[in-house]
């Protein structure tokens, strides 16, 4: 019988999930792993797996942390797509979306071709993609499919914008223009 674990995984996951973010998968090693989680490199092998796979997990992670931020989003239509984007631009000044998105950063490191990381990645995109597709739909706006895709590379775009910038408030030319594209677009007729 195998000796009972003595950490709460999530923890884990959240610590290796930041260090990966603020490293850069490349960049990180079992040793700072170990040094951001608390566990040893066998702790973290026999938990999550070698590197790859807990870097899959990590991404899961994100993407689960993002998801509940955007299901917090009270506003619905155009304003509830404008309160995402800033919500990116208002991050604290500790806070490591400074760095940019992990999952589009992961992408610049050749991140997207390992196949757990692949998964993940196109989950991201399909739960941003969902949401600014349900949020074009409240305003009736013609050619939701389109737009939301429209959207979705901007966010790509603005999050490599940070990265380089080191500020979410990169962003903020981003938003506003993005507010005059949601105004301007055409509408359907209601019934």
């Amino acid at each position: 019988m195998g000796r009972k674990k003595t950490f709460a995984e999530q923890d884990a996951l959240e610590a290796a999930t930041r260090c990966f973010w603020s490293e850069g998968f490349a960049a990180t090693t079992f040793q700072q792993l170990e040094a951001h989680t608390g566990l040893s490199g066998r702790s973290l092998i026999n938990c999550f797996g070698d590197k790859d796979t807990l870097f899959a997990a990590a991404l899961g992670h994100y993407r689960q942390a993002v998801a509940e931020e955007l299901a917090s989003i009270t506003e619905s239509g155009a304003a509830a797509i404008l309160r995402f984007f800033r919500k990116i631009a208002d991050a604290p000044a500790d806070s490591l979306r400074h760095r940019g998105c992990l999952i589009i950063n992961s992408l610049g490191e050749g991140r997207g071709e390992e196949a757990k990381a692949k998964v993940e990645i196109e989950a991201f995109r399909q739960l941003l993609r969902q949401f600014f597709r349900e949020a074009l739909r409240q305003e009736s706006i013609k050619g939701k499919k389109s737009k939301a895709d429209f959207i979705l590379t901007l966010l790509w775009g603005s999050s490599s914008e940070i990265r380089q910038q080191g500020s979410t408030q990169a962003i903020v030319p981003v938003i506003k223009t993005l507010e005059e594209c949601l105004a301007s677009w055409p509408r359907t007729a209601k019934a």
